[in-house]
């Protein structure tokens, strides 16, 4: 089977207008971004011995002025003493640094500064925990909430933007979101309503992520809403056994970082994300960027059963060995397509 035989199989909705498309995924999926507002940010620690001395370490307290009050989050800014290529924008599940998902020393070395916040710091991973901004925008009853977790983890992403942008050593470096997982469908979120993103890459972020939806093996609608559903509105369970039912698919999601370069790493091993659909998703949203994934459609459909990488365009994609995990390999072969991206 060809690559554009698989696509055509799939029957996907084409392509929409942006604004189109935006809309249907905040009414039927994530909900929309919470309005900003304004924020500040208090230098709390300086380490300057940081990475063997290459770097300086800051830990941060954010404060986003509600009418209400202030809600504080914490982040981690590591800054390179010679100029970063780039600011790495690490969406995290942990509070530390290093962890094993963010190897500070080596994305230092290898010309990066990194900006670190915890989900957790956000509000919690759970079904029942209106905490932290969760508090603020959902309520206690998830049945008739207006938003999800996912849409606010984004929304804290882009108010930590807003405070970078205010800095002199972080406001003219290009930001380079990076989520796995469940944060990697945060990345792409908020990369699709925040232009300020310059590079977004999802890594194995799978159902309701890079994965198309439809035939879809692994995870499904109704797998990840029924234990999940704090990530999503109300809406998108309608289409648990029912994705040949949605007028959109996760090609829509991917097409919205447009024109932007959009980034995705898959792994052999890591059935339930489903590698085959998250390169036919990169594959079938490639139309909206002026340099799409460099695949050949009329060529047969790789093997996924075998390590790959295509980085020819502005859209780029590998699977590696392996299973679900943001590893050294990961990082290693998305720097050769991101300096390309970034004219280095």
């Amino acid at each position: 089977m060809t690559i554009r035989q698989a696509l055509d199989e799939l029957r996907l909705p084409p392509l929409r207008d942006r604004e189109e498309m935006l809309h249907l995924f905040e009414q039927e999926v994530f909900g929309p971004l919470p309005a900003p507002v304004p924020v500040s940010g208090q230098v709390l620690e300086t380490r300057e011995d940081d990475c063997a001395g290459k770097a300086v370490r800051q830990s941060v307290r954010l404060s986003l002025h509600f009418a209400d009050g202030d809600f504080c989050m914490p982040i981690l800014l590591t800054l390179p003493r010679v100029q970063p290529k780039a600011l790495l924008f690490h969406l995290s599940f942990k509070r530390e640094l290093p962890n094993e998902y963010c190897l500070t020393e080596e994305i230092v070395d290898s010309g990066y500064a990194v900006c670190q916040l915890c989900y957790l710091d956000v509000s919690s991973d759970d079904t029942n925990g209106c905490d932290g901004l969760a508090a603020r925008f959902i309520g206690e009853d998830f049945d008739h909430r207006t938003t999800s977790k996912i849409s606010l983890w984004a929304y804290a992403v882009s108010r930590t933007i807003d405070y970078l942008k205010t800095r002199e050593d972080t406001r003219s470096l290009p930001i380079v979101l990076i989520g796995h997982s469940r944060l990697g469908k945060t990345a792409l979120w908020c990369s699709a309503n925040d232009g300020r993103v310059d590079v977004c890459y999802a890594n194995e972020s799978g159902c309701a992520g890079t994965s198309l939806s439809r035939r879809k093996e692994g995870e499904t609608v109704a797998d990840i809403y029924r234990v999940f559903p704090h990530w999503f509105v109300p809406a998108y369970e309608k289409y648990a056994g029912n994705e040949e039912g949605m007028p959109f698919d996760q090609h829509f999601l991917l097409a919205l970082t447009a024109p932007r370069p959009l980034y995705c790493g898959s792994a052999i091993g890591d059935l339930w994300a489903w590698p085959r659909n998250e390169f036919l998703g990169m594959c079938a949203a490639s139309p909206a960027f002026a340099s799409g994934l460099a695949f050949d459609e009329g060529a047969p459909l790789p093997d996924f059963g075998q390590p790959f990488r295509l980085h020819g365009g502005g859209v780029g994609y590998h699977l590696r060995t392996g299973t679900h995990f943001l590893s050294r390999e990961d990082y290693n072969t998305f720097y050769p397509w991101l300096e390309k991206q970034l004219g280095l």
